[in-house]
């Protein structure tokens, strides 16, 4: 594979001279034959694929004049300060706020950055300096801008825009049984070559040579899948492979083919500082994309003890390889995110029956897996832990039954959880047996804030209790002024525990370090 690879990046460098110099007949044939070697190589993963989705936008076609309306009414909301270290600070765009954000170009001319000296502290970066930051990708919009005082906070900075959107897209989309079928949107073709599992292969043709589609796989539910890998290869036309996380029902490809160019004028803004101000002085709003709340389910013990397993494994990480694991899979359902589970003090033996020495390390509930994990380890030492088996008892408080309440400022308590709304500061009480999990995505959060207009608020790094009027209460903040906010609660708890003897799982071949083995799936 490693030697087709390099034989089509060589082809594909000196396509115009074969084509030039030979009979452009033969030419298209070998790349088509080359084309069609490159799909046929790779394979499929095998069995069942837990389906992973991607919350990332779907391209649209929009119309210049109306987008280039919101364009104007977010110029405030689009672009933040950010890292600000030393004598740099770095933006960021949000560009999931905008139609086709996600498929920008842009260049900023930053004019200022003003500093809480009320200076402009903004300066020319170095020959050198410009040339460190050339050797970084960027996403779009995400700039390094340089200062004159590295002790001034920077509080805003201000410059113009240049922007391009692609406006209008061609777009094909094929059924997983549609292999071999050809389908044109103009000026593209496709041909669907291959489609196995959560594997595609495609051949496109009619591609300019400087723009790239967009290739979007979902399962038999419609839900976009996650990319778990990608190879595009030029070969006179386009050969392509998408591997996702789930089984393929349907891939769509949209190529854009109209843009629109724009300039305005922008402002971004430094996060709100919390830990030296009482009143934060929030600027402007930052949002974040909302996927919408958890689904949960509604469940008892005798399906609990149905859908939770407690297995050993190995770690597969590239920084502690194969170092034994007891796992806790829960149901792979919202509820499980919820999940109190402890694993006590589990001994381990080795052949003869002694006790193991042993250091126990926790980890987050991974919620791609939905799991929890201990790993076991001995200080100072570099080879795994021997041992022969594991005892212990996993012990679980499940969520059974979860509501999701809504607070506004008129209606501020519901049973015994009650609110509080004071400017970006959220005020909590009465939610005492949740689980605060700052790794989770943002779908599967406690709380969810929203502004006047629906938008979702960002949350802010910070929290803790307050004690106010005999009472404690809990403090959430938030990049904007929460209008709404929607809090998951839980009616219903039931408890399990789950004895286990286990051996250590066999040791992960090398060529397995990094990648997450498919049946810890």
């Amino acid at each position: 594979m490693v030697f087709l690879t390099g034989l089509l990046v060589t082809l594909a460098g000196k396509q115009s001279n074969v084509v030039a110099e030979e009979d452009q007949g033969i030419g298209r044939a070998v790349a088509e034959h080359l084309g069609k070697m490159f799909i046929s190589s790779m394979k499929p993963s095998k069995g069942k694929v837990p389906s992973r989705y991607d919350s990332a936008p779907v391209p649209v076609n929009i119309n210049k004049h109306e987008f280039e309306t919101v364009l104007q009414s977010l110029r405030d909301n689009i672009l933040f300060l950010t890292f600000h270290f030393r004598d740099t600070i770095k933006t960021e765009f949000d560009s999931f706020l905008i139609a086709n954000g996600t498929f920008a170009k842009t260049e900023i001319e930053w004019e200022k950055v003003i500093g809480a000296n009320s200076h402009n502290i903004l300066r020319e970066a170095t020959a050198k300096e410009k040339d460190k930051d050339g050797m970084f990708n960027k996403k779009p919009g995400q700039v390094k801008l340089y200062l004159s005082d590295s002790k001034t906070k920077p509080l805003y900075a201000e410059g113009k825009m240049h922007i391009t959107v692609p406006i209008r897209f061609a777009h094909v989309a094929f059924d997983s049984a549609d292999v071999g079928k050809t389908r044109k949107s103009d000026p593209l073709t496709v041909t669907l070559l291959r489609c196995e599992n959560d594997l595609v292969g495609l051949e496109l043709k009619g591609l300019p040579d400087d723009v790239k589609p967009v290739l979007v796989a979902r399962d038999d539910m419609g839900g976009r899948l996650k990319k778990d890998s990608a190879m595009i290869t030029r070969i006179g036309d386009m050969t392509a492979m998408y591997k996702a996380c789930g089984r393929i029902a349907k891939i769509e490809i949209f190529l854009p083919v109209e843009f629109a160019d724009i300039a305005l004028m922008v402002r971004a803004n430094s996060e709100p500082d919390t830990f030296s101000r009482d009143d934060w002085q929030v600027k402007s709003s930052r949002y974040m994309p909302d996927p919408g709340m958890p689904k949960f389910v509604t469940m008892d013990l005798t399906e609990l003890k149905a859908r939770t397993r407690v297995v050993s494994q190995r770690d597969y990480a590239i920084i502690g390889f194969n170092t034994p694991e007891i796992s806790v899979r829960l149901s792979r359902v919202d509820n499980s995110a919820f999940a109190h589970v402890k694993f006590g003090e589990p001994k381990l033996f080795d052949g003869e029956g002694k006790n193991v020495e042993y250091s126990l390390k926790g980890i987050p509930f991974d919620h791609e897996t939905f799991s929890d994990e201990v790993r076991f380890t001995v200080k100072d030492k570099k080879e795994p832990i021997e041992f022969t088996h594991a005892v212990g008892t996993v012990s679980i408080r499940y969520p059974a039954k979860l509501k999701v309440l809504t607070f506004t400022p008129p209606n501020m308590k519901h049973g015994n959880v009650e609110v509080q709304f004071r400017g970006p500061k959220i005020m909590i009480r009465g939610v005492d047996d949740l689980p605060w999990r700052p790794f989770l995505p943002d779908r599967l959060t406690a709380l969810h804030a929203y502004d006047g207009n629906g938008r979702r608020l960002r949350k802010l790094n910070t929290s803790g209790n307050v004690y106010e009027n005999g009472r404690n209460w809990k403090l959430a903040g938030f990049w904007g002024e929460p209008k709404e906010l929607k809090v998951v609660t839980i009616e219903k708890w039931i408890e399990l525990d789950i004895p286990f003897d286990l051996p250590p799982a066999p040791k992960l071949p090398k060529s397995q370090r990094g990648t997450r083995p498919a049946e810890y799936e």
